[in-house]
């Protein structure tokens, strides 16, 4: 519960909201993390910030340093940017 020690907190596994989220924003960097089971712990990161206090839920952003993220279809095949799939 107190976290004024720390500089920097990623949290994985689980969703954080979006409150708790921009609630730690103004006293260090908070990076929401997000990856499948066969990546082990994560393979993308974002960065939240107060500017986000506009947004529902923390996006699981970009893919961490190399690696790479696909949206695949149900056959496999790669989908268009904004059609819903499976990460991959």
């Amino acid at each position: 519960e107190d976290l004024s020690g720390l500089r920097v907190l990623i949290s994985a596994g689980e969703s954080s909201s979006i409150e708790k989220g921009l609630s730690l924003c103004g006293s260090l960097s908070y990076f929401n993390a997000y990856g499948p089971t066969e990546c082990s712990v994560c393979s993308s990161i974002y960065r939240l910030s107060e500017e986000d206090s506009w947004r529902r839920s923390i996006p699981i952003g970009f893919p961490i340093s190399n690696t790479r993220m696909y949206i695949l279809s149900d056959g496999g095949s790669l989908c268009p940017l904004g059609v819903v799939g499976e990460i991959c």
